[in-house]
């Protein structure tokens, strides 16, 4: 275990670069040196080595889908050793080691410059959600006009909870309908082909106002029959830097009981 006074943990790009065999052998010395001191660090080489086999596994002709996957796992392996993060710590452990880097849905991102609109890919992304996803494939809200709009998303099902994405310039927002009181998803938003790490958002209720309920002995009565539902959860990453990015929710079971 690493002591106070001993090096930080090691940068994303040197474990990819370590478990892919691109590092000269002095620069593997060292880091081979700093994992075994650091528990964190040999379980993010260790996840980063299956995500690269996972790789290499794979035909030629389903590169791509297993390079999707490995984003996933490497960005969730990160995720895991941010400090920014210890709040989730269990569910980003409980992603990763039980459902193996799966998603409850995915939408690919392309996020432009000033110049330029941003779009929402209508991509098929279903080999990356787990069994019985709620969210497996997305749908244009409505018609594209044109070759510059940006669509809206939304999943094609019409019963149970419904999941919105659409970007707006720098901006990417999330919205889940019908959720119940179950624990909303976390979003993470992968970069694609770039050595940053991903962002990550937890879905915030935003809750319909008191008056729709009626007059305070009905909201009094409601409250104490169940705790009153939140009308949507909402997730915004803003500022978001140009480039191509990966869209995933956190898979949950509870959401479809």
């Amino acid at each position: 275990m690493l002591e106070d006074g001993q090096p930080p943990h090691l940068a994303l790009e040197d474990l990819i670069a370590y478990v892919g065999r691109h590092l000269d052998p002095a620069r593997v010395e060292q880091l081979e040196e700093h994992l075994a001191d650091c528990d964190s660090c040999a379980a993010r080489a260790l996840h980063a080595r299956r995500s690269s086999r996972l790789v290499d596994g794979w035909a030629a002709s389903s590169v791509s889908r297993a390079r999707q996957q490995a984003a996933v796992l490497t960005a969730l392996v990160a995720a895991k050793a941010a400090p920014q993060n210890a709040a989730w710590q269990e569910r980003l452990t409980n992603w990763l080691d039980r459902w193996a880097g799966r998603v409850e849905g995915a939408v690919r991102i392309a996020l432009k410059g000033p110049e330029d609109v941003s779009q929402v890919l209508l991509t098929e992304l279903a080999f990356l959600a787990r069994p019985d996803a709620l969210w497996p494939q997305f749908a244009a809200e409505r018609p594209m006009r044109g070759a510059t709009s940006a669509p809206t998303v939304v999943t094609p099902q019409t019963e149970g909870p419904r999941a919105r994405v659409e970007v707006a310039g720098d901006t990417v927002v999330v919205r889940v309908d019908g959720l119940g009181t179950v624990t909303p998803p976390l979003v993470m938003l992968i970069p694609d082909g770039r050595m940053s790490d991903a962002l990550i958002a937890e879905l915030v209720a935003d809750r319909a106002p008191e008056a729709t309920l009626g007059d305070a002995t009905a909201v009094t009565t409601r409250l104490d029959e169940r705790a009153l539902e939140p009308s949507a959860w909402l997730a915004r990453f803003a500022r978001v830097p140009p480039g191509n990015y990966l869209l995933a929710f956190e898979p949950q079971p509870p959401l479809t009981s």
